[in-house]
């Protein structure tokens, strides 16, 4: 899955991801956030607030900051469930754009 948001430069804020459809806990040890940028490469602890990923039974966020202006970040998000170890992705892709 994916979707699509836009941020300026100086913002810093939550993206969230739903994983209810998945009808299971997320299992928060196996789960992950990743970010890369235009060019494939691994910007996750330059765009990530504190590297930090955060979930409940049903959904993962991450507070994301800063970014180029003119670039789009791929925001990867890998969930988990706890009892059959299904995995399920989403990706956001977020355009920094001063305005």
């Amino acid at each position: 899955m994916r979707s699509e948001l836009n941020k300026q430069p100086g913002e810093k804020f939550p993206v969230s991801v739903d994983f209810s459809a998945a009808n299971e806990a997320l299992n928060a040890g196996s789960s992950a956030v990743t970010v890369f940028d235009s060019a494939g490469a691994d910007v996750t602890g330059t765009i990530l607030v504190n590297s930090g990923l955060q979930n409940n039974d049903t959904g993962m966020w991450a507070r994301i900051q800063g970014g180029s202006s003119g670039e789009t970040y791929k925001v990867s998000f890998r969930a988990v469930t706890i009892t059959n170890a299904d995995v399920y992705e989403h990706d956001v892709f977020v355009k920094v754009r001063e305005i």
